[in-house]
């Protein structure tokens, strides 16, 4: 432990080490953020593999892998209920 009580920075981040294609998955989601979407299907096609990948390692990268699909999936989410409601919105203004 370092001066008061707190332990020393290892220089180890969370995106170093094990799966690249779940790092990978976890930087389209939140990139396909701010992209409508489209990147969200990479993504999860990414979180996927690394799924797999990790599953054959024996658990290396498991973690990232389920937070890059959930973050995909939930991106995805959004934007289509945004899209569904600008369509409804839109509907509903054009029959005026």
């Amino acid at each position: 432990m370092g001066a008061g009580g707190y332990a020393q920075a290892t220089g180890e981040s969370w995106l170093k080490g094990g799966n690249d294609k779940a790092t990978t998955a976890i930087i389209l989601a939140c990139v396909g953020l701010l992209c409508c979407g489209l990147l969200q299907f990479p993504a999860f096609y990414f979180g996927l593999q690394a799924l797999k990948e990790a599953d054959r390692r024996g658990g290396d990268g498991r973690g990232k892998a389920v937070l890059a699909l959930a973050l995909s999936g939930t991106f995805l989410a959004v934007w289509v209920l945004f899209l569904v409601a600008a369509m409804v919105s839109s509907g509903t203004q054009a029959g005026r």
